[in-house]
C-alpha cells in the first residue's frame, strides 16, 4: 500500500504561481513558477505587425495592406493569411485610426459635402472624380473622400452654372 508523503498544497496564483507544500511530519517547502501564457496569447499578433499596419493606414485601404502583408508572407496570430476582416479587426482591437478618419483628420471631404460646396449632386462628384476634374483617395472599395477643390474651379463651376458670372 503507498502512503503518501504530503500533508497539504496551497497555491496561490498571482503574477507567478506559488506553491506551499507541506509533508507529513511538519516540513514545508514553497515552490514559485511563472504563470504559463493565456490561451490568446499564443496567437497574439506582434506589435511589429500592429506598427506597420498602423503605418499602412496612411496610404493604404484595408484590402490593400491584406495584400502587402502577404506578400510579405506576415500571418496573423492564428498562422493565416491577412484578408480585409483580419485588418479591420486589427485596427479595432488595437484602437488604430481607420484611413477613413486618417483622411477626414487632414481636410478631405465627403462626396455630399463636395456637391453642397459644388451645388450639383453626388453622382455629379463621382462623375468628375472619374474625369480627372476632383482628386479622391479611395478608403475602401469604391468609396472616397475628395480634396477641397481650389478656387479656380470653385469659381470656374460658378460660371459655368451662371452665365452672368455672379
Amino acid at each position: 500500500m503507498a502512503r503518501l508523503l504530503l500533508e497539504d498544497v496551497t497555491l496561490t496564483k498571482k503574477k507567478d504561481i506559488t506553491l506551499g507544500v507541506r509533508f507529513k511530519g511538519g516540513a514545508t517547502t514553497v515552490l514559485t513558477i511563472p504563470r504559463p501564457p493565456r490561451v490568446y496569447e499564443f496567437h497574439k499578433l506582434s506589435s511589429e505587425v500592429v506598427q506597420e499596419i498602423d503605418r499602412l493606414l496612411d496610404r493604404h485601404t484595408t484590402d490593400e495592406i491584406a495584400v502587402i502583408l502577404n506578400e510579405r508572407s506576415l500571418r496573423t496570430g492564428h498562422g493565416h493569411p491577412f484578408d480585409t476582416a483580419g485588418i479591420q479587426h486589427v485596427s479595432c482591437r488595437y484602437g488604430l485610426k481607420s484611413r477613413q478618419q486618417r483622411l477626414r483628420e487632414t481636410g478631405l471631404l465627403t462626396s455630399a459635402e463636395m456637391a453642397a460646396m459644388l451645388h450639383t449632386s453626388p453622382s455629379m462628384i463621382w462623375y468628375w472624380r472619374c474625369h480627372g476634374v476632383l482628386h479622391g483617395e479611395t478608403y475602401g472599395k469604391n468609396k472616397f473622400l475628395y480634396h477641397p477643390p481650389g478656387p479656380e474651379l470653385l469659381n470656374g463651376h460658378r460660371v459655368k452654372q451662371d452665365p452672368s458670372g455672379v
